[in-house]
């Protein structure tokens, strides 16, 4: 109950003061910020190149952002950045195939597709999701043996693959990639779903590890990207919103000077 009210109450702050006279929530003001720090980062890319491979899931995630920014956007440099972007790639996924961070990049991929209707955007990205649909992903996710290149066994995985597979699901029609996509949410899930404080330990090592007050160890980041992965997809995967109700309230995890804790114990689970 205490997690639907401070759900409840964010949401009606937010719409309180969509209407105040505060520039903060205006939208004109809102998508200039957007703007300026997408034209930023374009710019960093085009006078320093990417610190990391354009298919890294450093990069695909920032995709994702601008990819939104499309949306809203009159510009049309945003999107045909994405679009070159995907064509120096030949439009494939990361060497790594069956690693989620290898395939972030099909997100955008598929939302391009949804746009462009060009089947190249997402032919390469949707061998590789039926290769997925069709292995038996019955190993356990215990943190050896590099699990992490076959099944989403860290927490962080629950927003690279099953965002890229529903969307793909989406845009093809084809329901057995959304199908597997909640298979193996939920496995993730179960194994690394602590339902007590409503987190995500981030990999199998972390289970049973201890902060000096006792309390269980959970990864800040790594719950944000989960709650990233709920955001994105409530719409095409089901039961996922009852979980973003009980999340709500332990993402709250700043120290007295406004720095957020890598570790959300010791914010959080410590003063319950």
């Amino acid at each position: 109950m205490r997690c639907h009210k401070s759900a409840i109450t964010i949401l009606f702050f937010i719409a309180l003061n969509a209407h105040a006279s505060d520039s903060l929530f205006q939208q004109k003001p809102i998508l200039r910020a957007m703007e300026k720090v997408a034209s930023w980062q374009l710019n960093t890319w085009k006078e320093k190149g990417p610190r990391h491979p354009w298919w890294d899931w450093t990069n695909a995630a920032g995709y994702t952002g601008i990819m939104a920014l499309t949306k809203i956007s009159k510009d049309p440099k945003y999107i045909h950045t994405l679009v070159s972007i995907g064509d120096s790639l030949d439009w494939q996924t990361g060497p790594h195939r069956l690693h989620a961070d290898d395939y972030c990049i099909g997100q955008t991929y598929s939302l391009l597709y949804a746009k462009y209707k060009d089947k190249k955007m997402i032919s390469n990205f949707r061998r590789l999701a039926d290769s997925i649909v069709m292995l038996p992903h019955d190993e356990s996710l215990e943190w050896k043996g590099g699990i992490a290149s076959r099944e989403w066994a860290w927490c962080d995985a629950l927003f690279m693959g099953p965002t890229a597979l529903s969307y793909l699901s989406t845009v093809t029609g084809d329901k057995q990639y959304l199908d597997i996509a909640t298979k193996l949410w939920w496995k993730t899930t179960d194994y690394l779903y602590d339902h007590t404080e409503h987190l995500y330990s981030r990999d199998g090592s972390f289970l049973e590890k201890k902060e000096k007050n006792g309390k269980k160890v959970f990864w800040s980041r790594g719950n944000g990207w989960v709650c990233l992965k709920i955001i994105r997809g409530e719409k095409s995967l089901s039961g996922y919103i009852k979980i973003w109700l009980q999340r709500s309230l332990p993402c709250n995890n700043k120290t007295a000077a406004g720095m957020h804790h890598c570790w959300i114990p010791k914010a959080i689970l410590s003063k319950k």
